[in-house]
């Protein structure tokens, strides 16, 4: 839960989308947010886009998607009740809009240990997917059309 429990933790509001599940829409309520690696003298070096979304209040109908443009390589994975799924077939595309100013930088070991010694800046990130899982899991396709989200940018200097 932690992917949903960083963005919300660094005041991003989240946002309803509506997402497809084997052709049935459905809406749930979504946050993102991206770590950049950044080197010791500024330069940044690496970025991980993450995107979150749950359908009721107690999340157990959530979304979770992991994208790593340098590697080209994300990861889906799907919780529905007590049915866990996860992918990494299809095509996602995750990238960061616009980035403004800083937001409060929170200790979050806690919650998520890569979050510990980030400096943080406001953003909106654009994020589509088109997910297939094989044939014989209890969903087989989830998909996003291209939406626009409130986010943040989490610089980790290492």
């Amino acid at each position: 839960m932690q992917y949903i429990a960083v963005p919300l933790a660094f005041g991003v509001a989240p946002h309803e989308v509506s997402i497809t599940v084997d052709g049935q829409s459905a809406m749930y309520q979504a946050v993102a947010f991206e770590f950049v690696d950044v080197t010791i003298q500024g330069t940044p070096v690496d970025s991980t886009y993450n995107f979150a979304a749950w359908a009721d209040p107690d999340a157990s109908r959530v979304i979770i998607t992991q994208y790593l443009p340098a590697e080209q390589d994300f990861a889906m994975g799907y919780l529905n009740g007590a049915t866990e799924q996860v992918s990494e077939q299809g095509t996602i595309a995750d990238t960061v809009v616009s980035a403004t100013g800083t937001c409060s930088a929170i200790d979050l070991a806690s919650v998520y240990y890569e979050a510990s010694y980030s400096t943080c800046s406001h953003s909106v990130q654009e994020a589509a997917f088109d997910i297939q899982f094989d044939s014989s899991q209890t969903a087989t396709e989830i998909k996003l059309g291209s939406v626009r989200l409130p986010a943040v940018r989490l610089y980790q200097h290492y």
